[in-house]
């Protein structure tokens, strides 16, 4: 939390602070490495005094191996009482649909891979 506006940090802020807690040589610094920033920006990021940018946040995801679905907070996600679709939800569904379509293309990769090895072995 921000002493100076009281505001909690972001969802996704916490959710690297836990990991890079979590992960075993995981810090800000290797994470700004990895992701191509410096340890400031991360610093900005964690403390929620900058808005993350949507590419950091898949790069982020990416270093963890998780899907940037995860950085999301699911209390937000959620269908509003009147049934309205928040703009949240949708990102949230889009998001999703790009990991799995990024699964779905590496395993298109792996069978060509797989495929083509077979075939230059028979040639």
């Amino acid at each position: 939390m921000d002493p100076k506006d009281n505001k909690p940090i972001p969802y996704y802020a916490q959710k690297i602070i836990d990991l890079i807690e979590g992960t075993p040589g995981a810090s800000n610094i290797s994470l700004a490495e990895a992701i191509g920033r410096d340890r400031n920006t991360i610093r900005n990021y964690v403390t929620g005094t900058t808005s993350i940018k949507l590419d950091d946040l898949e790069r982020i995801a990416e270093y963890f191996n998780l899907p940037v679905a995860d950085f999301l907070d699911p209390s937000v996600i959620t269908s509003s009482q009147n049934s309205q679709t928040s703009d949240t939800t949708i990102w949230k569904q889009l998001l999703k649909e790009k990991d799995e379509r990024i699964k779905e293309l590496k395993d298109q990769l792996e069978f060509l891979k797989k495929f083509y090895e077979q075939f230059s072995k028979g040639a």
